[in-house]
């Protein structure tokens, strides 16, 4: 798949794995330092982590990953309650860029691990597959939402909110493959809340199903 964009109201944009880590080939740079992620689950596909991203180095980069984690039932039941977050022990972000597997040390918790999430237990986060491996644009802007989408089996893929510059918003969602298609026929202008609530009503209004993930704060 090439990067394209269907529609001129809904953008979509297509793009493949390949191509991701093949413009990110950066041997010698060094992203180390503390990488927030959250976790979400679909029963046909699995647990995935997302990079929370951030407008500054090292955290400007919108990457997801398939991952198996130590006490699957345990954070599994721990995702039917709410938002779950992890802090793996520092490592350089390149490595996550780079599709590498890898398994690293983190911190569970239920709730976002800086706004009083509860930390649950430490165990091991095996990074298995890239998904997604996009560079954060401070300075993009767009009068329409743009979704990255990645097509996860023949049943699900996954919409990623492109962020743009201020203000903006974090926004992941499974749709079925075959709906796909129906979405670049609607339109979604950029929306500028901060509330959660009336973001989620607006997406839905341009078709997107309701999010796994969504962030606000760290976009306004």
């Amino acid at each position: 798949m090439k990067n394209i964009m269907l529609g001129c109201l809904f953008s979509l944009l297509m793009f493949s794995v390949t191509d991701a880590k093949a413009n990110n080939d950066h041997s010698q740079h060094t992203l180390m330092g503390s990488h927030g992620m959250a976790l979400i689950y679909h029963k046909d596909v699995g647990l995935l982590a997302s990079h929370m991203p951030l407008y500054y180095s090292p955290h400007d980069h919108q990457i997801i990953y398939k991952v198996e984690v130590d006490k699957l039932d345990d954070v599994l039941a721990m995702t039917k309650k709410g938002l779950v977050t992890i802090l793996p022990k520092n490592f350089d972000l390149q490595k996550l860029i780079d599709g590498t597997q890898f398994s690293i040390q983190s911190d569970f918790y239920q709730g976002h691990f800086e706004r009083g999430g509860k930390l649950t237990h430490t165990s091991n986060i095996t990074f298995t597959k890239l998904v997604l491996s996009k560079p954060l644009e401070p300075k993009f802007s767009s009068d329409d939402n743009i979704f990255y989408v990645q097509s996860l089996n023949e049943k699900t893929a996954l919409l990623v909110h492109k962020i743009q510059a201020k203000p903006s918003f974090d926004a992941i969602a499974f749709v079925a493959n075959d709906a796909v298609k129906d979405l670049s026929l609607k339109t979604c202008e950029q929306t500028t809340t901060s509330e959660q609530k009336k973001l989620v009503e607006q997406l839905a209004e341009c078709g997107i199903p309701p999010t796994a993930y969504l962030e606000t704060k760290d976009f306004m």
